[in-house]
């Protein structure tokens, strides 16, 4: 089994070698969302939680804050 680091997926796909779940903000041009017109299920929807202290820090302020942000975009691609 052959397994490639995430950030070289979307090329792999890309470049028609391999398909691959992606968060829809990562659909870019020349990638296409498949589905039942291709016999493949309808991924599920994905669920996170953030968890921080009472206190937490600038740096784990602001990463929750971009996580939320990010969370709340598009939810299916518009291409």
């Amino acid at each position: 089994m052959i397994r490639s680091a995430p950030t070289a997926r979307p090329f792999l796909t890309l470049a028609g070698l391999a398909i691959t779940p992606l968060p829809a903000s990562a659909v870019i041009t020349g990638l296409r969302v498949l589905g039942p017109d291709e016999s493949l299920p309808r991924l599920p929807d994905l669920e996170f939680a953030i968890y921080e202290k009472a206190q937490p820090d600038e740096a784990v302020s602001a990463l929750a804050a971009a996580l939320l942000a990010l969370a709340q975009g598009p939810s299916r691609p518009t291409i």
